[in-house]
């Protein structure tokens, strides 16, 4: 034992802590820190859902409690670097019990430390980490459930480890459904085992602590919300969407046939064929695109990321299968991803969902290494061709279905905002991002040319503003009535009252929304200042009847009111 604590435990613990430690420096001066702060992604959200009795209804799940546990102490604020330091801490301690798992199914040294290392430099698991999304503590919670049915099977099944492990699998799954299925499998061994053992006077230990937490989380959540359900609303969302067979637009639709099958039909073929998707390199983006995130925040560089540990990890799994080596205990890592990749697929398997998996494919990515140099001499020759087939196989695989990583638009938007602090500071920096985000997309990213308009015309940017306009019409991409509204106000703010008019009459208000009114007022200004006092009182009028904002209604009415009486009164 402490031979393993000096030779795999300690060095995955320092490098993994190095990493984080600098992960944590480095963000306390990151945009990245202030993602929370961008309005429409997921972390707002779920820092908003922690503000129990104020914003939200207590709902328990591990990350809204610990949101909830922090935004209470520091005197109802966000103090974000507390869950990322938090987090943190959890991602070296998964690397550890990556290790641990390792030395107790396989029982080499070697594999673990190499396993452990892996798991403590993988990227995608230090940019969750960084960040308010729930996907380190969902991750976390799952592997320590396994290692604790691992641990309880060692103990030969005692009523204390199972009954710990029951818990723990409770604790995985109430926060998100994934992990439902796993503990479906985990109490169906643990009965399997106790049969063959013939001890089944204790098949109620493992299951009695599942039901214990969800019994407790359900009360909880009807006393404080009225809602039973342990896994608050996240079943009925989860079944709404996954009937469907909508994609990222990058990925390929689903067939029309798969829509005319019955519901629970349709989420199984739409899981199978996902599966594919699970284990390619490319991490499909949502709320962060890690081959961005990557190149703005230094220690991701020094880091693994997925083009070198999936390929070697589905190299890991095809020798695993074809080795019959899946019929020991080194089976455990197979069943464990099985159970976890329907669920993951029955959604759109994206990068942060897949998180999920990444301390299993750690060992799997070393699995053909050590499968290799595991014999004798001539066992290891062949072995070793065999193994780098496999790569070779898995790698070509990948570069044939993976999609190149690639950045959007819509990530320097993000990037630009949290570096405003949500739009409070303003800054050349931030509007060189947008300006960088809208060129990177070819003039066709609506968010960035939107939110550069909304800063430059206000501060007299015009000509810059102008001439982004002008590409953007060129792309013809952008809606055409936004294009036409902003550079009215550009030509507004230019003094060309006539040019303005004319423009932000072409724009089309059944297309701008929220805007329409808006436009209706800024054209009626333009006809004011221009003396057409007739045509900006029809246009005032118009905007009093498009639903104003209410704090932009009493500047129509002022205006209305303010007209020369010979304009208010003439149709």
């Amino acid at each position: 034992m402490r031979r393993s604590w000096s030779q795999v435990y300690l060095p995955v613990a320092a490098v993994a802590a190095v990493l984080r430690c600098w992960a944590a420096v480095a963000l306390a001066g990151s945009p990245l820190r202030n993602f929370h702060l961008v309005p429409g992604l997921d972390m707002q959200t779920l820092l908003e859902r922690g503000e129990w009795g104020a914003t939200a209804s207590p709902l328990f799940t591990l990350h809204r409690m610990l949101v909830a546990f922090f935004w209470s102490v520091n005197g109802r604020s966000h103090q974000v670097m507390q869950l990322a330091g938090v987090q943190l801490v959890l991602g070296v301690v998964a690397a550890l019990l990556t290790a641990w798992i390792v030395l107790h199914l396989f029982g080499s040294r070697r594999y673990a430390l190499a396993a452990g290392m892996v798991a403590a430099l993988y990227g995608p698991a230090l940019m969750y980490e960084c960040t308010m999304l729930q996907e380190s503590m969902v991750t976390f919670a799952c592997l320590a459930a396994v290692v604790s049915l691992i641990r309880a099977h060692r103990l030969h099944w005692g009523g204390g480890a199972a009954l710990a492990s029951g818990v723990l699998f409770g604790l995985a799954t109430i926060g998100r459904p994934t992990a439902l299925l796993l503990a479906g499998g985990a109490v169906l061994w643990f009965w399997l085992e106790l049969k063959r053992r013939n001890r089944l006077r204790r098949w109620w230990t493992l299951p009695g602590g599942i039901l214990v937490v969800w019994i407790l989380i359900g009360g909880l959540n009807w006393h404080y919300s009225r809602n039973w359900s342990p896994f608050f609303n996240v079943l009925p969302y989860s079944a709404s969407v996954n009937t469907g067979g909508e994609t990222p637009s990058s990925a390929v639709p689903e067939s029309k046939a798969a829509f005319e099958l019955p519901p629970p039909v349709r989420i199984g073929v739409n899981a199978v064929k996902r599966l594919p998707v699970l284990f390619c390199a490319h991490e499909v983006p949502d709320n962060l695109n890690y081959y961005f995130i990557r190149e703005m925040f230094p220690p991701l560089r020094m880091s693994c990321g997925p083009w070198l540990v999936l390929p070697l990890a589905a190299a890991g799994m095809v020798l695993l299968l074809f080795s019959g080596r899946w019929k020991r205990r080194d089976g455990l890592l197979l069943g464990v991803i099985l159970l976890l990749m329907l669920p993951l697929c029955a959604n759109y398997p994206m990068g942060r969902y897949r998180l999920l998996l990444y301390p299993y494919l750690s060992i799997l990515a070393v699995y053909p290494a050590w499968w290799a140099l595991r014999c004798g001499p001539e066992g290891c020759r062949k072995r070793t061709v065999w193994m780098l087939a496999a790569v070779a196989g898995s790698a070509g695989l990948n570069l044939a279905l993976s999609e190149r990583p690639f950045v959007r638009g819509s990530d320097f938007v993000a990037w630009a905002m949290a570096m405003e602090e949500g739009g409070k500071r303003v800054s050349e920096a931030s509007l060189q991002t947008f300006e960088q985000g809208l060129a990177e997309s070819g003039f066709t990213e609506q968010a960035a040319l939107v939110n550069l308009m909304v800063r430059l015309i206000p501060a007299g940017q015009l000509d810059r503003a102008e001439g982004l306009l002008a590409k953007a019409f060129e792309a013809g991409a952008i809606e055409p009535a936004l294009l036409w509204y902003y550079g009215g106000l550009v030509k507004l703010g230019q003094g060309r009252f006539d040019a303005a008019a004319a423009a932000l009459e072409r724009s089309d208000p059944a297309r701008l929304g929220i805007l329409a009114s808006k436009r209706s007022f800024f054209e009626g200004e333009a006809r004011r200042l221009k003396g057409d006092n007739a045509g900006a009182a029809r246009c005032y009028r118009r905007a009093l009847t498009e639903e104003p904002l209410p704090s932009f209604r009493p500047l129509i009415e002022e205006a209305l009111k303010n007209l020369p009486e010979t304009g208010r009164t003439t149709e």
